[in-house]
């Protein structure tokens, strides 16, 4: 116990230094995600990998806006899997794993219906954090 209260206490500087300190609200993620739904309205495979894409960003600035440390989204979601519940979690990677391939693959050809699940997959992920 008295490890885990001075492991906190040198912690905290550095939490301040690696989150951005602003707190996100649900109303700027519901603001977030009614532009990205524009973006998906726009239509074509580009506008459907730009919404994905900006998605993944706004979950790892949510992340790090949490504390979450780590030097990729990835290590930071890992980092801060206790703050999820397990659907929200596994949400998270199921989005990113996506934005991923996008791209990674070149070739990966994306789908609308592929798109706005992982819209709604990160999105509900941001909604277990705020």
């Amino acid at each position: 116990m008295i490890v885990g209260g001075i492991g906190r206490i040198f912690s905290r500087p550095f939490q301040k230094i690696f989150s951005s300190g602003k707190k996100i609200s649900w109303q700027e993620v519901e603001d977030e995600f009614r532009r990205l739904d524009g973006i998906m309205r726009l239509g074509g495979e580009a506008h459907f990998r730009q919404a994905v894409i900006e998605a993944d960003n706004f979950l790892d600035k949510v992340l790090k806006s949490r504390g979450a440390l780590g030097k990729t989204l990835g290590e930071r979601l890992k980092n801060i899997e206790k703050k999820f519940n397990q659907v929200g979690y596994q949400s998270a990677w199921n989005g990113h794993k996506l934005r991923n391939r996008i791209v990674h693959e070149h070739q990966f050809e994306l789908l609308s219906r592929e798109a706005q699940k992982a819209l709604s997959n990160l999105k509900n992920a941001i909604k277990d954090l705020v």
